[in-house]
């Protein structure tokens, strides 16, 4: 403030840029998004031919008007130029996410938008990490399991867009061998996931270190480990007294294997197979997916504290 003679003054004004509000805050590329922006420059005349633009930036000029994500210009088609302003002085306008490092790197990425006369408007965005989730992280040979996979590019318009998912199981201990299974291909949805399920190869072995390869039809590739868990055997309860019934679980047995008289004991001590000896019930034989279930009773030699 400068009253000639009679007072001066200054204080910083800070201008902060519009808050975009933008219809997801993650994105991946070729992703459909909307974006809400209110508190541009409004118009200095009426008629449409005189409203205020975000048109895109000339690098030959130093005109700045545009949109971008992290620091890099966003070109046609990917936003259609001009982008008109309302009456409000409100931008609303479709874009669809383009692949370049900011939108393939995982973290935050800063979507700017600034019209022709030069107000801007900012909103954070998250591009996801590309994640393989399992129904069950403890897997045996010949198991089915579902698996879905998020953050995928968006397949684009009128392209064949798709992911290629390859099992590959360890053929020897070493962990560096693999045999490859083809689970198939498949066309993520509109924000980049994909789901189905497989069979674990009922070769592979226990105890192994596997692989899930996923790799886009534009070349990007992620890879994800696997691991197939090893022999296990579990009792419910997992406490009691003599004579009281166990059920008792093994996995990781070969398959359509009969389970042999002496086999388990409790504290040293043999526990009752149904089928042997007088036992009632069937003799217990694993499934396709060498897992085998019975149930028995604690060992009327047992001890407290046995196992």
């Amino acid at each position: 403030v400068d009253i000639r003679g009679n007072f001066v003054a200054k204080t910083l004004v800070e201008l902060k840029p519009i808050t975009l509000q933008v219809s997801s805050s993650v994105i991946v590329p070729y992703q459909e998004v909307w974006i809400v922006g209110m508190g541009f420059t409004k118009a200095k005349h009426s008629g449409w031919n005189r409203s205020r633009t975000i048109k895109e930036m000339n690098l030959k000029t130093d005109l700045k008007a545009g949109v971008t994500l992290g620091g890099e210009m966003v070109h046609e088609p990917y936003v259609i130029y001009p982008v008109r302003l309302g009456s409000d002085w409100s931008a609303f306008f479709r874009m669809i996410v383009p692949e370049m490092k900011s939108t393939i790197t995982p973290g935050q990425v800063e979507l700017r938008i600034r019209d022709s006369e030069g107000r801007e408007g900012v909103s954070t965005l998250t591009v996801p990490t590309v994640k393989l989730q399992l129904d069950s992280n403890v897997s045996y040979p010949g198991e089915s399991v579902s698996f879905s996979i998020t953050g995928l590019p968006v397949p684009r318009e009128n392209i064949n867009d798709y992911v290629e998912v390859v099992y590959g199981y360890a053929i020897d201990t070493s962990g560096t061998k693999h045999a490859t299974n083809l689970l198939g291909s498949f066309t993520p949805d509109r924000t980049g996931w994909i789901s189905g399920s497989f069979d674990i190869p009922k070769e592979s072995l226990l105890s192994s270190s596997n692989k899930v390869w996923v790799t886009a039809s534009n070349g990007m590739h992620w890879e994800f480990d696997h691991y197939i868990a090893g022999q296990s055997i579990s009792i419910e309860p997992t406490s009691g007294l003599q004579g009281d019934p166990l059920r008792i679980t093994i996995k990781g047995m070969p398959r359509d294997y009969p389970l042999t008289v002496g086999s388990i004991s409790l504290g040293g001590h043999r526990v009752k197979v149904p089928g042997h000896f007088g036992e009632s019930g069937s003799r217990p034989i694993s499934n396709h997916v060498g897992f085998l279930t019975f149930v028995s009773t604690v060992p009327a030699a047992a001890a407290p504290g046995d196992r």
